[in-house]
């Protein structure tokens, strides 16, 4: 199948502006999409990281709208700014359909680390996520799920790496139930289990642990009813989502099929 690439800018609030390339099925159609979401922390990282998802998908009838995300300041609280910046992007495709040719009423995000957090709390959290949003499905890699494990294992295990308290801007001894507020593991509601996840991880990340964070949140997807899949990937460090997916030996390459199920069975 032929595809196609172009770039296109979000405008989102306080006039800032959000550079996406849309990978699609070059013929006429209203095509399913997927919302790209990198990841890198809270300043890093780039819509970039899809580059070899993007044909994939389009190869295989689906487009994908990779976004970059705004890079704050160390002196920012990205929270929860952060969050809205993802649903004004699903906005923007639901507002844009007909010229972005792709079907406003399936749309999928896909995350993976700080990403993999955005997506679920983008879709999970309060009235303005999956539904309204028109969110059909959640694929998710290696993401923190529970903001209060996240900044406690932060503490030991990196304590220069704040990444939870800079993301809140306030420490989890200074107002837990605003860590409670912020985490996707908060929204495994019976109310929100509308909503498909794949969560996936390997078993080699020493950066995001999978005991604190995947394992517990696809548990209590399950338990709340939520259609959910898990991919457990053996070995696979952190990152792994990124790799050429063309070298057979990649983790990548693993997940793909296993990817492209999940996305013709919900989207």
């Amino acid at each position: 199948m032929q595809t196609s690439h172009e770039e296109l800018h979000v405008a989102v609030e306080g006039g800032r502006v959000l550079t996406g390339d849309l990978y699609r099925p070059a013929g006429e159609g209203r095509y399913p999409v997927v919302v790209g979401v990198h990841g890198g922390s809270w300043n890093q990282g780039s819509r970039k990281a899809f580059r070899h998802w993007g044909p994939l998908l389009a190869e295989s009838g689906f487009a994908l709208f990779a976004v970059d995300r705004w890079h704050f300041r160390p002196e920012e609280t990205p929270y929860p700014r952060v969050v809205e910046d993802l649903r004004e992007v699903v906005r923007f495709v639901r507002a844009n359909a007909a010229a972005m040719r792709i079907d406003p009423e399936r749309i999928a995000l896909m995350g993976a680390s700080s990403g993999a957090y955005l997506a679920a709390m983008a879709a999970l959290q309060g009235a303005h996520g999956g539904a309204e949003a028109g969110v059909k499905a959640v694929v998710a890699a290696y993401g923190v799920y529970d903001l209060a494990a996240e900044w406690l294992y932060e503490q030991v295990a990196r304590p220069l790496d704040k990444s939870a308290e800079w993301l809140l801007g306030r420490a989890l001894f200074d107002d837990r139930a605003w860590y409670f507020e912020a985490s996707p593991l908060s929204y495994c509601i019976r109310a929100n289990n509308g909503i498909p996840f794949l969560v996936a991880w390997g078993t080699g990340d020493e950066v995001v642990r999978e005991h604190l964070h995947s394992e517990p949140f696809s548990r209590a997807l399950a338990l709340a009813g939520f259609d959910v899949t898990t991919c457990i990937l053996p070995h696979a460090q952190h990152y792994w989502l990124f790799e050429p997916h063309d070298f057979v030996s990649s983790h990548a390459a693993a997940f793909a099929p296993r990817l492209l199920r999940f996305l013709q069975n919900n989207v």
